[in-house]
C-alpha cells in the first residue's frame, strides 16, 4: 500500500504541533532520528505492523512492548494510531517528514560531510560552527565515509556543496581547461 504524500504531510504535521504545544521540539526530533534508524534498520517491524493477518491488538502490544517506557507517549500513541488506520507501511516516509519539519521549526538544517576517514567530532563541531555563522541557521552534519575522496572533505548542505577536496579541486581545474579550450 503506497501513502500519499498528503497523509504523510498531515501526519508530521499533527505530531509537530504536539512538539510544539508541548514544548518538546527538541525531544521528538532526537525520538524520530532514533525511529528512522530503528525502522530503516528493522523493515520486518514495519512489515510487522502493517501485517493484517495479526489482530491489531498484538500489533499495538508489541509497540508497547518495544516503546512504552523509551519515547514520549505522544509518538507512542501516534504509532499505535498509525497501526489501526492501517498506515504503518508509511511509518518511515511520516517520520523524515517529522525530522525535516522539526528541523524547519528549530532553525537547524542538516548536512552531511564527507570525508575519507571518520572525522574527530571536535572537527565535524568547527565545521559546523563555521557553516552556522555563514548561512545563519544551526547546522548539525552527519559523516560519511567516502574512499572515492582523495584527500579533504565535502559537505552537502541544504541543496549546496562546499568542496574541499583533492577530487573537487581537480574537477574544477578540468572545467577551467575545458572551457578555456572554447
Amino acid at each position: 500500500m503506497f501513502v500519499q504524500e498528503s497523509l504523510i504531510r498531515n501526519w508530521s504535521h499533527a505530531i509537530c504541533t504536539i512538539a510544539i504545544e508541548t514544548k518538546k521540539v527538541e525531544e521528538f526530533l532526537n525520538t524520530a532520528k532514533d525511529l528512522n534508524q530503528i525502522f530503516k534498520n528493522n523493515t520486518e517491524l514495519v512489515e510487522f505492523l502493517s501485517n493484517k493477518s495479526f489482530n491489531v491488538e498484538t500489533r499495538i502490544k508489541v509497540i508497547d512492548n518495544i516503546f512504552a517506557k523509551k519515547i514520549d507517549q505522544n509518538i507512542v500513541n501516534a504509532l499505535k494510531l498509525l497501526v489501526v488506520r492501517d498506515l504503518a507501511r508509511g511509518v518511515r516516509h511520516i517520520v523524515k517528514q517529522m525530522i525535516k519539519d522539526l528541523l524547519l521549526e528549530t532553525n537547524t538544517v542538516q548536512g552531511v560531510v564527507y570525508s575519507i576517514d571518520a572525522l574527530d567530532p571536535s572537527i565535524i563541531k568547527k565545521i559546523e560552527t563555521k557553516l552556522s555563522t555563514k548561512i545563519e541557521k544551526k547546522v548539525i552534519l552527519d559523516n560519511i565515509i567516502d574512499k572515492e575522496l582523495i584527500a579533504g572533505i565535502r559537505v552537502e548542505l541544504a541543496g549546496k556543496k562546499y568542496d574541499s577536496s583533492i577530487q573537487g579541486k581537480a574537477l574544477d581545474m578540468r572545467r577551467k581547461v575545458m572551457k578555456n579550450r572554447k
